[in-house]
């Protein structure tokens, strides 16, 4: 294969990239967000990049299993994401 080719090839592959991105922006917001329980919301108000599931449990006072159950609700419909700050596992919005 030619460089010309290979260069036509790397070009439509970024116009493909690029137009992939610009229907998935368009597909998040269009979605309509997910419905969230009074539990949820008050968690999620919690998931500001600072927080543990200990801390998360102690300011809800909530068991472990309940505020577990919940952040994975939240994870699973797209929302939070966890992430490793200062070697601590915490909880952000996406």
């Amino acid at each position: 294969m030619n460089d010309k080719k290979i260069d036509q090839m790397l070009k439509t592959l970024k116009d493909i990239d690029g137009k992939l991105s610009i229907l998935i922006s368009l597909q998040k917001t269009l979605s309509k967000p997910p419905k969230l329980g009074s539990e949820e919301k008050a968690i999620l108000k919690l998931c500001n990049g600072k927080n543990s599931i200990t801390e998360i449990m102690e300011i809800t006072s909530k068991k472990r299993n309940n505020v577990e159950s919940t952040l994975s609700h939240l994870r699973k419909k797209g929302i939070i994401k966890s992430a490793i700050m200062n070697r601590r596992t915490v909880y952000v919005k996406i």
